[in-house]
C-alpha cells in the first residue's frame, strides 16, 4: 500500500467524524489538564508540608486516577459504537482485521498526541491560575510557582497506559466479531425490552432503604458511617430503576389507550421503550453525577461562607484556658484569673467578661434513661452514643444567677434531644432522681461535641459520683475570656504574653492549654479552605461528565431517530408534528435525571446536615441556603447544555 495510507486515513476519519471524535478529544484534553493541575499541587513543597491540606490532595489524586480510566472508557465506548459500522464496511471491501488494527492505531496515536500536547499546554497555563486559587482558599501570604516535571512524566505515562488499554480493548472487540454483526452494530438494542418486575422492584426497595437511613439517622456521628451505606442503596435504586422502573412506567402509559393513542404520546412513549434499555445506564450516570456536584457544592460553600459562625460556635469565648492539674485548687485558679488580668494590663486590651466552671467529660452509650459510660464501639449502635457533661450545682447558680437547691439523690437534667421528660436516670449502677428537666442552659454555648447529641447534668457535689472512682476521667477546668472591640493581631499578642506569664509563673506541671479564635483562623480556613477547592475541583470533574454525556446520548439519538422520523413523515405526519414529538421526547428523557437528583438531595440533606455537624456547621438554615441556590444554579447550567445540545441532535435528525 501507499506510503502513510493508514496515516492519512486515520487523520481523514477523525476529520470526518468530527462530531463524534472532537468531543471525545476534548474530554481527553480536559482530563490530561485536571490531571496535571492537581499532580503539580499535590508535589508542591509548600502544600505537602500541611498535613491535611496534602492528604485531599492525595485523595483527589486517588480519584482522578479512577475517574479517568472510568469516564475514558465510558466515552470511547459511544465513540466506537457509532463506528462499528464503518470498521464493519471496511472488512466486507477487503481490508483485513490487521489494517483495521493499524487505522485504529494511528487514530489513538494521533488523538493521544493531541490530548497530551493540547492538555499540557493547558495545564501549564492554568498552574499559575491554580496557585492563586489555592493560595487565597488557603489564606497563604505566597505559593511559589513552579513547573513540576515529574508530574508531567506521570500524566504522560497514565494517559500512555489509558490510550493503549483502550486501543487493545476495541481491537480485542473487533477480531471477536463478524463483519455482519459490526454492519449492524449501532443498532443493536432495538428490541423492545421485557419488563423485568424483579429488577423494578430491587430499585424501589433499594431507594427506599437508602432514603430511610438518611431520614432516620439522629446522631452526627452514626451518619457519617451511613452515609456511605445509604449512597450505595441509593445507587444501586436508581440504576435498577432506570433500567427497569422506567420501562415498566413506559408499559403502562402505553397500556393507558386514551393517554397512548395521541400522535405525540404514541410516537414519544413507544420511541422511549424501544431505546430506554440503552440509555438507562447514561441516564442514571447523569443523574449520580448531577447529585454528586449538588452535594459537593452545597455542602462545602456553606462550610467556607460560614467559616467565622463555625470557628465562633466551635470557640464562644475569644480566648479559652483548659487544665486538668487546676480543676480542684481553688488557689490556683485565682493566680491563673490574676495572670490573665497581667497579661491584659500589659497589652493594654480591655477585657468585657470571663466565665470560668469545672466539669466532667464522659462519653456514654444512651437507652431508655440508662447511660453506659465508655462503651465499646465495636458491640454498640453508634445512634445512641452521646457525650454527657457533669456540672456542679454552684457553678450552676453561680453562672445562671439562680438559687437553686437540689434535693437528696437528685440532679438537674438538660438534653439536646430529649423527647420526654423523664423522672430518673442512671448511670451505670447509680440511680437519680430528676427534679427538673431544664428548658435552657447556658453552658451548651462553651461544652459542646460536634460528633454527639449531649446532655447536661448538674449534681449538688461531684463526690456523689462514686460510679467514676473507677474511671480513667479527670476533673476539667475552663477558664473564658472576651474582649472589648479587639482585633486578631491584639488578641494574638494578649496569649503570647499569657503564655509567658504562665510558664514563668505556674511552671513546667502546669498543663493550661490555650486555644483562641484568632490563633485558629489559620487552621479553618486551611481545612475548610481545601476541601471547597477539592470540591470545585471533583465537581467540575462531575459535571463535565455529566455534559459530555449528554452530548454523546443527544448525538446516539439522533443518528438513531433520523430514519425513524423520516418515515413518520412519509406516512403523513406534518414536519410541526414531529417536532414537537422530538421536543417532548427530548425534554421528558433528558431532564428527568435532574429530577431525579433533585429528589435525591431532598432526601439526603438531613443526614447531610448532621455530618456537617460533625464539622461544627450548626446552621441548618445557611446550608438550606446554599442547597438551594447550588439547585438553582445547576439547573440553569443543565438546561444550557439542553439548548446546545438539543441543536445538534435537531441538526442530525433533519439532516
Amino acid at each position: 500500500m501507499k506510503r502513510f495510507f493508514y496515516v492519512k486515513l486515520a487523520l481523514s476519519n477523525i476529520q470526518k467524524n468530527r462530531r463524534l471524535y472532537f468531543p471525545y478529544l476534548f474530554s481527553c484534553i480536559f482530563m490530561v489538564c485536571f490531571f496535571y493541575l492537581i499532580y503539580s499541587l499535590g508535589m508542591h513543597k509548600s502544600l505537602k508540608a500541611n498535613g491535611s491540606v496534602h492528604a485531599l490532595l492525595s485523595l483527589a489524586i486517588g480519584v482522578l486516577h479512577v475517574f479517568s480510566v472510568i469516564f475514558l472508557f465510558y466515552t470511547y465506548g459511544f465513540l466506537m459504537k457509532k463506528r462499528k459500522k464503518e470498521i464493519g464496511l471496511y472488512n466486507i471491501l477487503g481490508m483485513e482485521k490487521k489494517h483495521i488494527a493499524k487505522v485504529l492505531f494511528f487514530e489513538s496515536l494521533w488523538l493521544f498526541l493531541g490530548a497530551l500536547v493540547f492538555g499540557l499546554a493547558a495545564g501549564l497555563l492554568l498552574n499559575k491560575l491554580m496557585y492563586m486559587l489555592i493560595a487565597k482558599l488557603l489564606q497563604f501570604e505566597t505559593l511559589l510557582f513552579y513547573i513540576e516535571i515529574q508530574a508531567i512524566l506521570n500524566t504522560i505515562g497514565w494517559f500512555m497506559g489509558i490510550f493503549l488499554f483502550l486501543f487493545l480493548y476495541q481491537i480485542f472487540q473487533i477480531h471477536l466479531s463478524h463483519p455482519i454483526e459490526l454492519l449492524k452494530g449501532d443498532r443493536v438494542g432495538e428490541k423492545e425490552p421485557k419488563t423485568r418486575w424483579l429488577l423494578t422492584l430491587i430499585g424501589f426497595v433499594s431507594l427506599g432503604i437508602g432514603y430511610a437511613i438518611a431520614l432516620s439517622v439522629k446522631s452526627p456521628l452514626a451518619a457519617v458511617g451511613l452515609f456511605f451505606v445509604a449512597v450505595l442503596f441509593v445507587m444501586i435504586g436508581t440504576y435498577a430503576l432506570f433500567t427497569a422502573g422506567s420501562i415498566a412506567i413506559l408499559k403502562g402509559l402505553k397500556r393507558n389507550k386514551r393517554f397512548y393513542y395521541q400522535i405525540n404520546h404514541f410516537v414519544s412513549v413507544s420511541g422511549m421503550i424501544y431505546r430506554m434499555k440503552q440509555n438507562a445506564a447514561g441516564l442514571a450516570n447523569i443523574c449520580l453525577l448531577s447529585t454528586a456536584v449538588l452535594v459537593m457544592f452545597s455542602s462545602t460553600t456553606s462550610l467556607y461562607a460560614g467559616i467565622n459562625e463555625i470557628i465562633r460556635d466551635r470557640y464562644p469565648a475569644d480566648t479559652m484556658l483548659l487544665s486538668h492539674s487546676l480543676a480542684n485548687e481553688p488557689k490556683q485558679q485565682e493566680k491563673l484569673e490574676q495572670l490573665v488580668q497581667q497579661a491584659a494590663q500589659k497589652e493594654n486590651i480591655s477585657i468585657s467578661e470571663t466565665l470560668s466552671y469545672t466539669y466532667y467529660s464522659l462519653v456514654a452509650q444512651k437507652k431508655d434513661n440508662y447511660y453506659t459510660l465508655n462503651p465499646n464501639q465495636n458491640n454498640v449502635d453508634m445512634t445512641t452514643v452521646q457525650s454527657v457533661y457533669v456540672i456542679s450545682l454552684e457553678d450552676y447558680n453561680r453562672i445562671e444567677g439562680k438559687n437553686v437547691q437540689l434535693e437528696e439523690n437528685a440532679v438537674l437534667l438538660f438534653s439536646e434531644n430529649q423527647t420526654d421528660e423523664p423522672n430518673t436516670i442512671r448511670i451505670e449502677n447509680q440511680i437519680w432522681n430528676i427534679q427538673e428537666n431544664l428548658s435552657d442552659f447556658t453552658l451548651t454555648k462553651y461544652l459542646r461535641e460536634p460528633a454527639f447529641v449531649s446532655d447536661y447534668l448538674v449534681v449538688d457535689s461531684f463526690d456523689s459520683l462514686g460510679v467514676l472512682s473507677n474511671l480513667d476521667v479527670q476533673l476539667q477546668y475552663e477558664y473564658g475570656i472576651n474582649f472589648n472591640n479587639a482585633d486578631d493581631e491584639k488578641i494574638e499578642e494578649f496569649n503570647q504574653s499569657l503564655k509567658h506569664l504562665l510558664k514563668k509563673n505556674m511552671g513546667k506541671s502546669s498543663d493550661v492549654d490555650l486555644s483562641s479564635i484568632a490563633g485558629e483562623h489559620t487552621s479553618f480556613y486551611q481545612l475548610y479552605g481545601n476541601l471547597l477547592f477539592i470540591a470545585i475541583f471533583l465537581g467540575m470533574l462531575c459535571l463535565f461528565a455529566t455534559v459530555i454525556i449528554i452530548y454523546y446520548k443527544q448525538v446516539s439519538e439522533g443518528y438513531h431517530d433520523r430514519l425513524r422520523f423520516e418515515i413518520l413523515q412519509k406516512v403523513g405526519m406534518s414536519h410541526n408534528e414531529v417536532k414537537q414529538t422530538i421536543r417532548s421526547q427530548i425534554l421528558t428523557v433528558f431532564f428527568l435525571p435532574l429530577l431525579m437528583a433533585i429528589v435525591h438531595i431532598s432526601v439526603a440533606f438531613p443526614i447531610i446536615t448532621k455530618m456537617l455537624r460533625t464539622l461544627s456547621m450548626s446552621n441548618v438554615s445557611f446550608f438550606l441556603l446554599c442547597t438551594v441556590l447550588s439547585v438553582l444554579v445547576f439547573s440553569l447550567i443543565y438546561a444550557l447544555v439542553y439548548f446546545v445540545t438539543a441543536r445538534t441532535y435537531y441538526k442530525i435528525v433533519k439532516s
